[in-house]
């Protein structure tokens, strides 16, 4: 299972889909820094560290899902338009196997992107001079950042089925992966414990919401987030028995 974890990295390391994902990274930071950097401390909105955090997190948090809902779907549909995954049975593995490894794969990639936006954060701090800056709230961020890289693939278990289904049809499955995470970020406070994404936000950013006398539990989206992994889990193993059995 490692070697295959590895190919995987070693296959996303020739793909321009790397230098993209980074690219945008370098971007979102400048951005979002030049913009924070701007506004003054004396602002009650972000006079503190953990203003910065926040809201460096709460928008990489709507936009990372995209991130790795690309990446998932590259790296299974291209088998498919690469003509690989017969010769991938032949290994052996099994449909589900690689279904496993390319999961895996992608909540690697996950933290990877997380722990760098972490890094950039604490250089964001850095510029923008906050003087609250210590050692436990580094530590906060970090915790921060890895609950999320963590817990966004769970989320983006819908978007794996999909792309499962679908085999090579990477347009339509990348266009369903975009207005996946849309809808969900948007409907935070109405779609908790209904849409994966909506549950993912209300986790991480539990106390922000629950201060705007927001309804929902961090069980309710929790249990949501559970129900649509074994649902889809179980969806991907009939799937890919169908298709063996071929």
């Amino acid at each position: 299972m490692i070697s295959w974890i590895e190919v995987e990295f070693l296959k996303f390391k020739r793909k321009r889909l790397i230098l993209s994902i980074f690219a945008f990274l370098i971007l979102y930071f400048v951005g979002m820094t030049f913009w924070c950097f701007n506004i003054p401390r004396n602002d009650s909105q972000m006079d503190s560290v953990l203003d910065f955090y926040n809201r460096y997190a709460t928008y990489m948090t709507m936009i990372l899902p995209i991130l790795i809902g690309t990446v998932f779907i590259k790296a299974y549909s291209e088998e498919y338009r690469n003509n690989t995954l017969k010769e991938m049975c032949q290994v052996p593995i099994s449909m589900n196997g690689i279904f496993a490894v390319k999961t895996i794969f992608t909540m690697v990639m996950s933290l990877i992107i997380s722990i760098i936006n972490c890094f950039l954060t604490q250089i964001g701090v850095l510029i923008c001079k906050f003087p609250d800056i210590n050692l436990e709230n580094i530590i906060r961020s970090v915790k921060m950042y890895i609950v999320i890289g963590g817990l966004i693939p769970i989320a983006m278990v819908p978007i794996f089925l999909l792309a499962v289904f679908m085999k090579d049809n990477i347009t339509l499955t990348s266009t369903v992966n975009v207005l996946y995470v849309v809808i969900g970020s948007m409907g935070l406070s109405q779609l908790a414990g209904i849409h994966p994404i909506s549950s993912l936000l209300n986790i991480i950013f539990y106390k922000q919401i629950v201060s705007q006398n927001h309804n929902t539990t961090e069980f309710m989206c929790a249990g949501n987030l559970f129900l649509e992994v074994i649902v889809c889990s179980i969806a991907v193993l009939l799937i890919n028995k169908y298709r063996e059995k071929r």
